[in-house]
């Protein structure tokens, strides 16, 4: 009996273990199924695609585990990969496979890679909490008082990396090299929680905040369900060497929240706290810097939503700290600042923010400043200040600054007090601002200017409603200016983004617009000027909440080979706009006039109105081109022009104009022109074998044009060439393409065999009409004449030839004579 209840317990283990071995077969295709179908429906957007899934039964016996390998969660709207994972391994628990929910116990990742561009977000399912195993003293706990945070009991991330990327906001953090370790179910009652991540970076509009930020985190939490408390034994946060360690509980009662958190950075150094400073403020490995940085705070009370906060205060404080960059001979010394923020726990309306003193030194030079802000919610008060004396030549000696030379001097003695509010209703009176800011005898040379900058006194003076910029005079190069003006409203300009006014005069004896172009290094290091119209130009987006109004009187105006004198110009730039309302100056050999706009409010964009009165074109043409080579077309046209351009235009990268939205209409008006050898002249004189068109005078010129769809249109004129008539009309485009009429007078002997056919005498015309169409391009002209009209012309001067030789033979009396006798025979028989 004995030996049939083993054989019959060796038949049923034998059986169970077949059982487990087969049930993977039979169940896989039903676990993969099933794993599909929840996947997409707890993800919405998201489906699975993996190259591999098995199932086991023994390896975590007596639970199952499920292996798939090479996962990916592919995005249905974007069709992208937001999750790639070499291994997913998940324990779970055996009945629940045949369940409606599947109970995981356990989840490993290997090498797990989640990207999430813009709007790409995980939406988990609010119900997708975990339970503990069975026999644990948390499995006693009604499944609906597990928190919301208890997903599942354990979970490990080996070396993955996250990635997102905002491009609306223009925003990039990359987290790689991370490992995670979630438990929940070693102790009751206990949560262990690690991170580690080695390389963290952030980025926002293309500059990097976070340089190499190396994140750890340790945490023992405890939780007790019955009382809705969460404390930390000890939770460690370390920022490079920056720690903070964060202990204390926090616990809740219907609607209100006990919290008593401490928070502290035992042992920090600054350089551990610069390590974190962004790339275009502190270059790595170029910095030494010692001092005492304490990080510490706590918040301890009640919070009840929007009635109760809890007390609480953060202090940062920096002490005996200096800073030398790598090759500077002078460092930044007694550098210390005090921060508290804290709030006895009232309401959040009672907290208070003080920076009691940021200073530092350098040589002799010195920077104090302070800040004080309360009632954050509301009223806003404020109290600042900035008391400097900075010589600009320490700056350069302590300071990484792109000069080869700084020096000169600054002062500024800043108070500014009052109140948000204050500020929005236009309350000056409850308002302090006064103080100066003073730079004199400055000389700065950097590596991209060509010219040296020297300032030899600038005075701000501030007051509750404007900054008044006294006067501001220089020179940079052959260039000079003196220039006053005022900026209003810039408290709500700072504090609400409100519109700043600004006008502004300007008074220059010269101006030379080479003087301020930069330069670039190419990559033999040789200094080269760089191009204004780079097609790698980035559109420049004009602001919206700036509004500046200038006025300019320049005696003379150069540019390269172009010069201009007593220029006067009123310029404004309001709503992501600059608008020339008028511009006058003297130049080109006669005067000139402009109006125009460049605006960045929808699609960027150009509009201007020209206008020219007695433009000399051999001026023009060597006075333009040494900016734009297309101005050789002027060699040959040479005389004095009116014209006037009204034309518009849509932009694109780098202020190419986009050629099928210009559009515009205009005149050129001259008395006398002189067109020379150009290429539709040498084809016409070929064309007729006659070279006097290889030069012609125009006189009373008066031609009217358009400008649509790439193309100009040249309205039909008449004018006077070698004192004859003749029209024009006809196209050009903007790929060159040329299609023209001219109606012009030719003689007889410019039309070969055709002009022979005429008798030479007074009576007959020397000139006949010719209509002459020329076509191709520019650089290779089509020239033929059309002989319809002086055919015409012809044929009617031979009919009327015939008609006198035959009125002359009549006149013979012998002729005569014999036409009457036959006339009488003629007679005789009718």
């Amino acid at each position: 009996m004995k030996k049939k209840a083993i054989y019959l317990f060796l038949i049923i283990l034998s059986f169970v273990f077949v059982a487990l071995l087969l049930l993977p077969v039979f169940f896989e295709n039903f676990v993969e199924e099933k794993l599909t179908r929840q996947l997409i429906e707890n993800k919405n957007d998201f489906y699975p695609n993996y190259n591999e899934v098995s199932l086991s039964f023994l390896r975590d016996f007596p639970n199952a585990s499920l292996k798939i390998k090479d996962l990916d969660l592919i995005t249905q709207s974007q069709k992208d990969t937001i999750l790639s994972v070499d291994e997913l391994y998940i324990e779970a628990s055996v009945l629940s496979l045949l369940q409606a929910e599947i109970d995981i116990i356990s989840i490993n990742l290997f090498s797990p890679s989640i990207k999430i561009k813009d709007q790409s977000i995980f939406r988990f399912p609010n119900d997708s909490l975990q339970h503990p195993r069975k026999g644990s003293e948390s499995a006693k706990v009604k499944k609906e008082k597990i928190p919301g945070f208890l997903r599942f009991n354990n979970l490990s991330i080996s070396k993955g990396s996250v990635c997102y990327h905002d491009t609306l906001q223009n925003i990039l953090f990359k987290l790689s090299k991370l490992d995670l370790n979630y438990n929940s179910a070693a102790e009751a009652g206990k949560i262990y929680f690690s991170l580690k991540g080695d390389s963290v970076f952030f980025q926002k509009d293309e500059i990097q905040y976070i340089r190499k930020l190396k994140l750890n985190v340790t945490s023992k939490l405890s939780f007790d369900l019955e009382q809705n408390s969460l404390s930390s034994e000890e939770t460690k946060l370390i920022l490079n060497n920056t720690p903070l360690v964060i202990t204390g509980s926090v616990s809740k009662k219907n609607e209100a929240a006990m919290w008593d958190v401490k928070v502290s950075s035992p042992n920090s150094q600054v350089n551990d706290f610069l390590s974190l400073m962004p790339d275009n403020l502190i270059t790595a490995d170029s910095l030494n810097s010692e001092g005492d940085l304490y990080m510490g705070g706590e918040i301890n009370g009640v919070y009840i939503p929007n009635k109760q906060v809890p007390s609480f205060r953060f202090d940062m404080k920096l002490s005996g700290a200096s800073l030398h960059f790598a090759n500077k001979p002078k460092e930044i010394n007694e550098l210390s600042f005090n921060l508290n923020i804290k709030n006895d726990g009232s309401v959040m309306d009672s907290t208070k923010i003080n920076l009691e003193h940021f200073n530092f030194k350098m040589d002799n030079s010195h920077f104090k400043a302070s800040l004080f802000l309360w009632n954050p919610l509301n009223e806003i008060n404020f109290s600042s200040s900035i008391v400097s004396h900075i010589d600009l030549l320490d700056l350069q000696q302590a300071f990484p600054v792109n000069t080869s030379i700084l020096c000169g001097k600054l002062e500024t003695d800043i108070k500014i007090n009052g109140s948000f509010q204050a500020v929005k209703n236009d309350d000056y009176k409850n308002i302090k601002s006064e103080g100066f800011f003073d730079l004199k005898d400055v000389k700065l040379q950097t590596n991209t200017l060509n010219n040296r900058l020297q300032i030899n006194n600038a005075n701000l003076s501030f007051s509750p409603k404007t900054i008044q910029l006294k006067t501001l005079n220089g020179v940079i190069g052959r260039s000079d200016f003196i220039m006053n003006g005022d900026f209003n409203n810039y408290l709500k300009y700072l504090m609400f983004e409100d519109v700043l006014q600004i006008n502004l005069k300007q008074y220059s004896k010269q101006i030379d617009l080479g003087d301020f172009e930069k330069k670039q290094m190419p990559s033999d290091g040789n200094v080269v000027e760089s191009t204004s119209n780079s097609k790698d130009t980035l559109r420049w987006e004009l602001p919206s909440n700036i509004h500046v109004k200038s006025m300019l009187d320049i005696d003379k105006f150069t540019y390269k080979t172009l010069t201009l004198s007593n220029v006067k110009c009123e310029a404004e730039l309001k709503d992501k706009s600059i608008l020339m309302n008028s511009l006058s100056a003297t130049g080109l050999g006669g005067n000139i006039f402009l109006e125009g706009k460049y605006s960045t409010a929808n699609n960027p964009s150009l509009s201007f109105d020209f206008s020219g009165k007695e433009i000399d074109l051999t001026t023009t043409k060597n006075s333009l081109a040494g900016i734009d080579s297309s101005f050789y077309v002027l060699n040959n046209i040479n005389g004095k022009i009116s014209n006037h351009l009204e034309i518009s235009m849509d932009l694109k990268k780098g202020f190419q104009p986009v050629k099928e939205s210009i559009s515009g209409k205009g005149y050129v008006q001259s008395s006398a022109l002189k067109i020379s050898n150009t290429k539709v002249q040498k084809k016409l004189a070929q064309t007729l074998n006659n070279p006097k068109y290889l030069s012609a005078t125009i006189n009373n010129l008066d031609a009217n044009f358009t400008v649509k769809d790439s193309t100009v249109k040249i309205l039909p004129f008449n004018a006077m060439v070698a004192e004859k008539n003749i029209g024009v009309e006809g196209q050009h485009g903007f790929n060159k393409t040329i299609n023209y009429l001219v109606s012009m007078p030719i003689t007889k002997a410019e039309m070969g065999p055709l002009g022979a056919l005429i008798k030479n005498n007074e009576a007959n015309s020397e000139v006949f009409m010719v209509d002459v169409a020329i076509t191709g391009t520019t650089n290779d002209p089509i020239v033929k004449p059309d002989f319809v009209k002086a055919t015409q012309q012809i044929s009617k001067q031979i009919n009327e030839d015939a008609g006198e030789v035959v009125k002359k033979i009549l006149e013979d009396p012998k002729v005569q004579e014999k036409v009457n006798e036959l006339r009488d025979k003629l007679k005789s028989w009718f």
